[in-house]
């Protein structure tokens, strides 16, 4: 996505003018990462409450934060510390799950507004052009919902706002794979369509 790629490079420039603090190591952990959080990170994230996110591009906004969190410990990939264990001593979450919850965040805004605003009537506007064959094409509200779904929300609980705020700060809960049974002639392997927003 290219609007992700762009807020990168600027978020990169603004880590620029902050390197030498980053590599001091007159400056505690928590001082580091509160200026990480407060001047480069809101130059990356400006505007995600809309991004459609591509498959490439959730790894790529981790990589990039967790680069600057690793430059913080004064660690490297070398060091073979996992990633959860270096977000958590410099305070962090990863970048990706920062952008659902913004996007969640938004999305209880639209939901408590009137239904007269045409923001929340897009919510539930059906297109009229008929869908082709082959896969249905990925879009904010489906990610929305897979949002929503990893978090144990539905949308009316978008209403109770301290509900809605609690539980869209929490980390998603990724749902287990299941294991595919091997095809048979006698079985089809379909599988069940989530519910979406209404």
């Amino acid at each position: 996505m290219k609007e992700i790629e762009a807020r990168l490079t600027k978020a990169q420039q603004a880590y620029g003018i902050f390197r030498k603090l980053f590599s001091s190591k007159g400056l505690s952990i928590r001082l580091k990462s509160r200026i990480l959080q407060a001047y480069v990170l809101p130059t990356a994230l400006w505007g995600c409450e809309a991004w459609q996110l591509k498959a490439e591009d959730k790894p790529k906004l981790d990589a990039w934060s967790n680069k600057k969190a690793r430059r913080i410990l004064g660690v490297t990939l070398f060091d073979h510390i996992p990633t959860e264990e270096i977000l958590k001593k410099v305070g962090m979450k990863k970048l990706s799950d920062i952008v659902a919850e913004r996007r969640l965040r938004y999305l209880g805004h639209i939901e408590r507004y009137p239904e007269d605003r045409w923001v929340k009537k897009t919510l539930t506007l059906v297109p009229e052009k008929k869908r082709g064959p082959g896969r249905p094409k990925n879009t904010w509200k489906r990610e929305v919902e897979a949002d929503m779904r990893e978090r144990g929300l539905e949308l009316a609980d978008a209403h109770d706002k301290e509900k809605w705020k609690t539980a869209i700060g929490k980390a998603p809960v990724k749902p287990p794979t299941q294991a595919k049974r091997p095809p048979t002639q006698n079985h089809l392997d379909i599988s069940a369509q989530s519910g979406g927003i209404k």
